[in-house]
């Protein structure tokens, strides 16, 4: 405890406005109070607010870990984190090569009718490039085989 407070007097020296500590194991989010030169605890119930913050940030969300979490994400999700906008993508990439390879499926089922299991796993496995190209090949595509060919 007297490192935490030795810490927190060192920020508040070198100019930061505010500390905050987590104390995990007595279930407590506290500030430090240069007035009072301790820790104050925060109801449980409250929101820590400064204009620093995208949004204000539920005391109970600090110390539960999930919702930690999902304020991280979402906070970074609203700063347009680059990293998080690529995740978002690829989900969405995924997505559509899904949907592509259901129609893909739905489409050479009619218009083959039932197929081998062993090029069904080949529209599973496909690359969404390679999805694009059979959903063009099967508008001409007379066989399976010309189909699949290439």
């Amino acid at each position: 405890m007297r490192d935490v407070r030795e810490k927190a007097e060192d920020l508040v020296a070198r100019g930061v406005r505010r500390a905050f500590a987590l104390f995990v194991k007595r279930d407590e989010v506290a500030e430090w109070s240069v007035a009072e030169g301790r820790f104050v605890p925060l109801a449980p119930d409250a929101t820590i607010e400064d204009p620093c913050l995208v949004r204000p940030v539920p005391v109970r969300a600090l110390l539960d870990g999930a919702a930690v979490e999902r304020e991280v994400v979402r906070a970074l999700e609203r700063k347009g984190n680059p990293e998080i906008e690529a995740i978002k993508a690829r989900e969405r990439q995924a997505a559509l090569d899904e949907g592509q390879r259901a129609l893909l499926l739905r489409q050479r089922r009619a218009r083959f009718g039932e197929v081998p299991e062993a090029r069904r796993a080949q529209v599973l496995a496909a690359s969404g490039e390679q999805l694009a190209a059979w959903a063009e090949r099967i508008l001409v595509a007379g066989t399976l085989d010309e189909l699949f060919a290439g």
